[in-house]
């Protein structure tokens, strides 16, 4: 009861403090929205949470995978669908192993080896495009990727909100916990008192 009561004291005496904090917390949040820059190092910092990173890898590569597609099947060549579904995958670390294909491909590498220099990509999807240039068309391949990793984006959310739900009640449950503890006890401490 007394730590909520300091809590609460301390916050009312020093409600210009919070309010600056407030403003600036917004004002930070706002400048790395529209800053390239701190937008970039925010991304570096996330991209190396585990959970993260493997769930932003997969929503890259279905977006690339996706792109690429339907840019091959509207006969765009292999090297401009590249470098234009390079521009949609807004993830750092893939973004340079697609420059880095890219420029393996403009050697004469096939797409299949290429692609499988780059750390990011599973080695399914090498497996998979190399399958494709075997049969002689890799646009196919490429929708079916799409699908598995559209499912496996789903699989991952669902699980993740699965995770988060019991962990927000705990602390929901301890918040209100410890208001009633802090309200109750005093009062039970009163009543036994008279």
């Amino acid at each position: 009861t007394s730590a909520v009561l300091t809590i609460s004291t301390w916050m009312t005496n020093n409600l210009t403090t919070l309010t600056f904090l407030g403003i600036a917390a917004i004002a930070f949040i706002i400048t790395t929205i529209y800053s390239d820059k701190l937008r970039g190092l925010c991304k570096r910092f996330l991209y190396k949470i585990k959970v993260v990173n493997e769930l932003m890898t997969k929503i890259a590569i279905e977006r690339f995978t996706t792109n690429l597609y339907n840019l091959l099947e509207s006969s765009v060549p292999i090297l401009d669908a590249l470098k234009l579904s390079k521009k949609t995958l807004n993830h750092p670390f893939l973004e340079k192993d697609v420059e880095n294909i890219i420029h393996l491909v403009e050697k004469g590498q096939k797409f299949s080896h290429a692609i499988k220099s780059s750390s990011h990509f599973p080695p399914l999807v090498s497996k998979m495009i190399s399958t494709g240039e075997h049969a002689g068309t890799i646009s196919p391949i490429l929708q079916h990727l799409s699908e598995l990793f559209h499912q496996e984006v789903k699989t991952a959310l669902e699980k993740f909100t699965a995770l988060l739900q019991p962990i927000l009640l705990l602390l929901i449950g301890i918040i209100v916990g410890v208001v009633l503890l802090a309200v109750l006890i005093p009062l039970t401490d009163v009543s036994s008192l008279i």
